[in-house]
């Protein structure tokens, strides 16, 4: 970890970081945020910090090392006081696990930390699949999170699927088939499972396989998977 000291008078930490590091405002809020900067041994994640005259920094500016199987990183689509919309790529997590593995509870926060919010705190209100990428609305408030869990749950908010499957979809139908638990731990077709529909429209078909849109009305674990 590259070690500098600051000798001039004091000033704001994300700009210090800037300035020493040789990157722009926004990487150096980032890595403030990821917990990739020390002032005087210690790990400071206030972006707006003042920085005493003769403090010691250290900075870890190397590329972090992405998730595996991981290709991209979260992006932030929108921003207001109650709610953030993220484009989350295949390969993060949405909830961190018991490992603690990287997810967009641990990545968000740091999102808004770079585009200089100071409240980042954020709560899931629905959820994709680690290996599913798209659009993943957080809340900010209290309020917002119990009003979007009745938006989805009530059938309000809507999700649509682009499924790549393989096989020919030539006509829209609808899958109304129930899931449950088969062999433990893994989801398929049980007669006595939960109920589960999705209305499937193709949109492009060749020899081998088909490129639909999945409309869910219900939101089982894997539904558009199984």
């Amino acid at each position: 970890m590259p070690t500098v000291c600051v000798q001039a008078g004091g000033d704001r930490l994300d700009r210090l970081v800037a300035a020493h590091a040789g990157v722009s405002r926004r990487e150096a809020r980032l890595l403030i945020a990821q917990g990739r900067v020390r002032v005087a041994g210690r790990v400071v994640r206030i972006v707006s910090r003042q920085v005493r005259a003769g403090s010691e920094l250290e900075i870890d500016a190397a590329p972090a090392r992405p998730a595996v199987g991981r290709k991209a990183a979260p992006v932030l689509l929108h921003l207001d006081p109650w709610c953030v919309a993220i484009a989350k790529p295949a390969g993060l997590l949405s909830e961190t696990d018991r490992a603690g593995s990287p997810s967009l509870e641990t990545e968000v926060p740091a999102l808004l930390t770079a585009a200089g919010e100071r409240k980042t705190a954020v709560k899931l209100v629905h959820r994709l699949d680690a290996g599913t990428s798209g659009v993943i609305i957080l809340a900010r408030t209290p309020m917002a999170a119990t009003a979007l869990g009745h938006a989805f749950a009530r059938g309000d908010a809507r999700k649509t699927y682009l499924a790549l499957c393989v096989g020919q979809v030539r006509e829209a139908c609808t899958v109304n088939a129930p899931l449950g638990r088969v062999q433990g731990t893994r989801q398929g077709v049980v007669a006595k499972g939960r109920p589960a529909v999705t209305h499937v429209v193709p949109m492009s078909t060749s020899e081998q396989a088909s490129l639909v849109r999945a409309l869910p009305e219900t939101g089982r674990t894997h539904q558009i998977r199984v």
